[in-house]
């Protein structure tokens, strides 16, 4: 799990997607991890503003 994390990290910041502030085995955690991974197919399905807003349904409210 903890390569996913890192590598999804990666992936995000690279995408703009925002990164959760939760523990790494969290449930909430691996499902943003596999939308995360999912980001390079849905760039190039041409959806990759929704799939970033999937992702980010799993890091919670955005900080203010």
């Amino acid at each position: 799990m903890r390569w996913d994390w890192i590598g999804a990290i990666d992936m995000a910041r690279r995408f703009g997607a925002r990164i959760p502030n939760c523990r790494i085995d969290a449930l909430a955690a691996q499902c943003w991890v596999d939308r995360v991974e999912a980001l390079p197919m849905a760039q190039q399905q041409g959806r990759l503003a929704a799939a970033i807003a999937e992702a980010n349904r799993y890091v919670g409210p955005p900080e203010q």
